[in-house]
């Protein structure tokens, strides 16, 4: 059992936190380089807890295990008194939830442009402030005091912004921001979200057929969609589900990624699905990854109401995590302008770049016409646009806090 000999409540010292996958693209390298600060320096003592996995946790080891402070706690072993940063890896949304209770600040620096932020939020709606740069749909969940200036995205101002609100932090100060966030969270209930979606959800139809790529409940979008199943049968209607993957494995991951566009085997799935439950309606959540436009042609004869949701920018560039500017957003993209946005160290990833660009034009077709296309975040709406014939089909409607009622 994982013990940790500190409270949250009356601290001293500002505990830290950060969850997500450990990539370049979301700057887990500057987390890496809080981390040293906060080893090597005389700093509060307080500690950091790192959960997530991915490509750069190798790396973090290799650069932080030379710290007596340091502690990898991934396989459960007991956390020796004096730790400082401690890495967990990939735990359940529960044990984050845990995690978020004895935590004073969110680490987010996200590279790219964030279409909401629900990671944000989940902190957040914990009383947990977020430190993280101000661009995209990210800056509404940020204080004044935490928003790291865009124009300074190259440098080392994220580690100077922790370090300030480190320096500055007391629990009467620290209170008052916990509830000032906690008030921004209040505007994401689930309520609300209910009432916004049953605007555009035909009365007489209670049967919903939700539709997405992964099933396993990974913090974030995945969560989200397990959260709107069981607030929609709350709400009342009929749910079922479809997926194109049923647990955590890489090379099952991998391998329908190479193959999605060409998967006849969920386009089977689908047309069987639609003919045995007869769903009113098809709520489509991430298909880019694994179904594929293959995937999707059993819609072209369904009648019902077709619902489409958009949780990143994946269908406006090859990398979603490339965007880092609203302006790189156009509405219908030419394969040089998709190419253009692919630039940097992806550019020699050529026949990727054209076989996603030829598969979102195929599930454009799709998705066409009769579609209402919800996106999270206003900035979205014209790019979204360039999906639909009518501009009426495409909706805000913001993510939910799964706490609040």
């Amino acid at each position: 059992m994982i013990h940790l000999e500190f409270a949250r409540d009356r601290s001293i010292s500002p505990r830290y936190i950060f969850v997500g996958r450990l990539v370049f693209e979301k700057w887990f390298d500057l987390v890496i380089q809080v981390a040293k600060e906060f080893l090597s320096h005389e700093w509060r003592s307080g500690l950091i807890e790192i959960y997530g996995s991915g490509p750069l946790r190798q790396q973090m080891i290799l650069e932080l295990q030379r710290f007596s402070g340091f502690f990898d706690a991934s396989n459960g072993i007991p956390i020796p008194p004096g730790a400082q940063v401690v890495y967990f890896g990939q735990v359940s949304g529960n044990r984050v939830t845990e995690a978020l209770s004895r935590s004073h600040y969110m680490l987010m620096p996200s590279r790219f442009l964030e279409t909401f932020g629900l990671s944000a939020l989940e902190a957040i709606e914990s009383g947990v402030p977020v430190i993280g740069f101000d661009q995209g749909w990210l800056s509404q969940f940020l204080l004044s005091e935490h928003r790291v200036g865009v124009g300074h995205i190259q440098n080392t101002t994220f580690l100077q912004s922790v370090i300030e609100v480190d320096r500055a932090f007391s629990w009467a100060n620290w209170r008052r921001q916990s509830l000032s966030v906690q008030d921004i969270a209040k505007k994401y209930s689930t309520s609300q979200w209910v009432s916004e979606v049953q605007k555009y959800l035909p009365a007489q139809w209670k049967k919903i057929l939700i539709i997405s790529d992964y099933a396993v409940p990974i913090w974030g979008i995945e969560t989200h969609i397990q959260g709107s199943i069981r607030v929609l049968r709350t709400a009342g209607y009929e749910v079922d589900t479809l997926f194109a993957i049923k647990g955590e494995s890489r090379l099952i991951r991998y391998f329908w990624l190479l193959f999605s566009s060409v998967n006849i085997w969920f386009a089977l799935r689908l047309w069987w699905k639609i003919h045995q439950y007869q769903p009113d309606m098809i709520w489509i959540h991430s298909e880019v990854r694994c179904i594929g436009p293959v995937g999707l042609l059993p819609l072209l004869k369904f009648s019902g109401c077709l619902i489409k949701t958009y949780h990143d920018l994946g269908y406006f560039g090859a990398f979603p995590t490339q965007f880092t500017s609203e302006s790189q957003l156009k509405p219908v993209l030419s394969f040089v302008d998709f190419f253009q946005i692919s630039k940097g160290v992806h550019r020699y990833f050529f026949i990727h770049i054209l076989a996603k660009f030829c598969q979102i034009q195929a599930i454009r077709c799709i998705l066409w016409t009769r579609w209402v296309h919800i996106v999270p975040s206003e900035f979205m709406i014209p790019v979204t646009q360039g999906f639909t014939t009518s501009e009426a089909k495409v909706v805000k409607i913001s993510h939910f806090s799964p706490h609040h009622p």
